[in-house]
């Protein structure tokens, strides 16, 4: 008996579909029709409801007092359209120091270690834009999957403690907005989500918002690679449309079937040079209307 909730032993697969997409072939075959106008829409792929956030960090004050802030540090990847498996994730938490260089402090007056963690290395302090600094919480070389909740979140305890006698407060971090003191190891749950906790796929932000800057990239992440003119980004058969039309060739391509004709060089989303899973959920993002533009 079918029961969506016992996904299991019930869930669909292409051959369960096959049989319906058959039986549809053979009576457009036998009785003709006429294709539906504008079909499909974005929408048509996706429910509203299913539109989830796929990679975000969720963070927690663990202790805060006497000054020291630990924090729980989680990176999730619930990633489903496609699901992906990544290993160069990392976070970034954005300090703002503007009070440790007022009292004549430095930044080596900030300590930043690293406790338990789930395969994260830590990143010390580097320099954003004015007084702002980061650290970054590296799970590069941790499996980290859309699976059971032990694959699809890792977690890390990052201790920030100032020297004796430098008045550090954290309460002006761009990062420390929205953190509370509840952990929650729900893996289907979203609390503790924050934005200002941005995570990075290879060192490219991926999902979050970094401080407002005037225009500066924060180091090490790859300066942005100028768009090529005569590339229209997503139309990889040329007929000046991104469709659902090029969303297939691409899923093809990246299956080893290249059509005729096909521009694979846009269908290269990330401009990382290469073209493969990635581009693809780029692209369904945008024809989703979840991003408003491509290349990113």
């Amino acid at each position: 008996m079918d029961d969506i909730s016992d996904y299991t032993l019930n869930e669909v697969a292409t051959d369960y579909n096959a049989g319906f997409v058959g039986s549809l072939a053979k009576m457009y075959d036998m009785y003709g029709g006429e294709p539906l106008e504008n079909w499909p829409q974005p929408e048509d792929f996706r429910a509203p409801e299913d539109d989830i956030v796929e990679y975000f960090c969720r963070g927690w004050i663990i202790y805060e007092g006497f000054g020291t802030l630990n924090l729980l540090l989680q990176v999730n990847n619930r990633s489903g359209w496609p699901p992906t498996v990544k290993d160069k994730l990392s976070v970034r938490y954005f300090m703002d120091l503007s009070e440790v260089f007022e009292a004549g402090g430095s930044v080596n007056d900030v300590q930043i270690t690293l406790g338990q963690s789930e395969g994260a290395k830590l990143e010390g302090l580097k320099h954003y834009k004015d007084n702002i600094y980061y650290f970054t919480v590296d799970f590069t070389g941790t499996k980290i999957m859309p699976a059971e909740w032990e694959m699809c979140e890792k977690d890390a305890h990052v201790s920030i403690k100032y020297r004796d006698g430098i008045p550090g407060s954290n309460e002006n971090d761009w990062s420390y907005q929205n953190l509370r003191r509840d952990p929650d190891y729900d893996a289907v749950s979203f609390a503790g989500l924050t934005p200002y906790i941005p995570v990075y796929d290879n060192g490219v932000l991926l999902w979050g918002e970094e401080p407002l800057s005037d225009g500066n990239t924060p180091e090490p992440s790859p300066e942005p690679t100028p768009t090529d003119p005569a590339i229209t980004y997503g139309d990889l058969n040329g007929d000046g449309k991104v469709n659902s039309t090029d969303f297939g060739i691409l899923k093809r391509a990246i299956l080893g079937n290249v059509a005729p004709g096909t521009n694979m060089a846009a269908g290269d989303l990330n401009r990382d040079g290469n073209v493969n899973s990635t581009d693809l959920a780029i692209l369904r993002r945008y024809l989703l209307r979840i991003i408003t533009s491509i290349p990113i």
